[in-house]
């Protein structure tokens, strides 16, 4: 009875407003993923649509709403959809008519299981279900991102690492965990910039990100001492998350990537530091998030790697200049195979080396 009673009566027909819909939505999205399909709307109700004005919308609700047969106040105010016309012209549509159309969908933007419901909407007046029965709900499994799977990999491995270390493991994962970090650093937070970017890179391109992100550590850890290892995966790792962080915040701005210009007037950043940090979001924490686990770790490699001692001078020398000639190899194999010329969209860690050496050696690189 109590159930019941928390019900509002919906009146009886015929409704002013009121439609039908033909549409086949959606079973899965990707989190913020926006699509177009097939609609077929009619007008069911007494009253003309002004098109400039009626609107196809929907609304994404929890998978437990907590809501009566009827209404309740969880989903009031509605979740406002985006908006598809219903025609290109500015006609009107009588009731009993039809219209064919393709309705737009945006995701939620965070993962988990949703009622979609379609609903329309006259702009500044009513949604159309406030008025008149609710269309049929359609349970859809919105997925997580590349950004949400793999942008916390670094924190979670620098965070292993330091554990490893208290609990007395660095001969096992903690002699490694520097190794493990910058590599998951160097594929991971490129997809935030991919995602941001709204790119569109070729399996290529994924491909150059997995070299350059696996290529450094591997060398480093086969030819480098540990002492001399630890910092150097630390700088690489930190260099790579910094220019992917400047390169989403300058994409923010700009429209685009960094280019060696706009790197040369960096030292002008602290007059603009209040527009930056207008555009800086919650999931760039991502970015920087690992950055003091992965400092700790470096100096309790560095500290332990100083017990067992070190190679001579020379020795470390010789190998850092064998690596610093040997790096550019795989990028270089890699592009000369697909002779493909180097895009924002492929590796942005490359795409920006490009463009700071076309700058100052080689224009139109």
């Amino acid at each position: 009875m109590l159930f019941v009673s928390c019900a509002r009566a919906q009146p009886p027909g015929p409704y002013p407003l009121n439609f039908s819909i033909d549409v086949r939505s959606p079973r899965v999205l990707e989190a913020s993923q926006e699509i177009a399909i097939p609609v077929t709307v009619a007008n069911t109700g007494v009253r003309s649509w002004d098109a400039t004005r009626v609107h196809v919308s929907y609304h994404w609700l929890w998978l437990v709403p907590r809501e009566t047969i009827k209404r309740s106040r969880w989903d009031l105010p509605y979740h406002d959809g985006i908006r598809s016309e219903l025609t290109d012209r500015n006609e009107s549509l009588p009731p009993g008519g039809r219209v064919a159309m393709q309705g737009r969908i945006l995701a939620p933007a965070i993962p988990g299981l949703y009622w979609l419901q379609w609903d329309m909407v006259e702009e500044g007046v009513v949604w159309f279900a406030q008025v008149a029965p609710r269309q049929p709900r359609t349970l859809v499994i919105v997925l997580p991102t590349m950004t949400w799977l793999f942008g916390p990999l670094p924190l979670l491995i620098a965070f292993a690492g330091y554990l490893a270390f208290r609990r007395g493991a660095a001969p096992r994962l903690a002699g490694v965990s520097d190794v493990l970090w910058c590599a998951a650093a160097l594929v991971a937070k490129p997809l935030i910039l991919i995602e941001e970017a709204l790119l569109e890179p070729t399996a290529v391109a994924y491909w150059l990100i997995v070299i350059a992100a696996v290529v450094p550590p591997a060398l480093a850890l086969l030819l480098l001492p540990r002492r001399l290892r630890a910092w150097t995966l630390l700088a690489i790792g930190l260099f790579g998350s910094t220019l992917i962080l400047a390169d989403v915040l300058y994409y923010r701005f700009f429209g685009d990537v960094l280019s060696a210009p706009a790197v040369l007037a960096a030292r002008q950043t602290g007059r603009v530091w209040g527009t930056i940090r207008s555009v800086l979001t919650p999931e760039l924490l991502w970015l920087i998030a690992d950055w003091p686990l992965a400092i700790c770790g470096s100096a309790c490699r560095y500290w332990y790697a100083s017990t067992l001692g070190s190679g001579s001078a020379w020795w470390i020398a010789s190998k850092t200049v064998w690596i610093a000639f040997a790096w550019p190899i795989p990028g270089i194999a890699a592009i000369s195979v697909t002779e493909q010329r180097l895009k924002p969209e492929s590796d942005p860690y490359r795409f920006n080396s490009c463009r700071a050496t076309s700058t100052a050696f080689a224009p139109g690189c």
